[in-house]
């Protein structure tokens, strides 16, 4: 199976901007705790909104949901999710910033991604904006079987 499959979900991204403009101060640097890392390029919010919870309840998931902005010109370097199994990424902004698995770039706007494989994102000229549900609880594969009616195959 591939780590990522392409979704379709009617996301405003719109509302997640002016989410974002909304919370801009509350942005922190991303901290790494098994390499004691700060990364300043990477920041990230949690998140507790109306419209991002209306999502996570249409697609029925047990998660996390944190906004990350990723600097122009910068460079996720390839790693693995803490204890995240796996997520839905909704790219806000950015969508010149592929996701590379296992050495393979992916373009996406929407998917489910599978954290447990080795990944990276290398930024283009605009800064990168992700809505990211993390989940903890339930693998790769039974998420991708269970929201087979949102998969778009690109």
């Amino acid at each position: 199976m591939k780590p990522l499959v392409h979704i379709n979900y009617p996301l405003d991204k719109d509302l997640i901007l002016g989410y974002v403009q909304e919370q801009e101060a509350n942005f922190k640097a991303y901290t790494d705790t098994r390499y004691n890392a700060t990364l300043d390029f990477w920041k990230s919010i949690n998140c507790d909104n109306e419209y991002i919870n209306r999502v996570i309840q249409d697609l029925n998931i047990d998660c996390k949901p944190r906004i990350y902005k990723q600097l122009p010109y910068s460079y996720l370097e390839p790693h693995t999710d803490n204890i995240t199994e796996c997520a839905i990424n909704f790219v806000i902004k950015g969508d010149d910033s592929p996701i590379c698995i296992q050495g393979v770039e992916y373009h996406y706007k929407q998917a489910i991604v599978n954290t447990r494989e080795l990944h990276s994102v290398r930024t283009g000229t605009t800064e990168r904006i992700l809505l990211k549900l993390s989940i903890y609880n339930e693998k790769y594969v039974d998420l991708v079987e269970r929201l087979k009616g949102w998969i778009d195959d690109v």
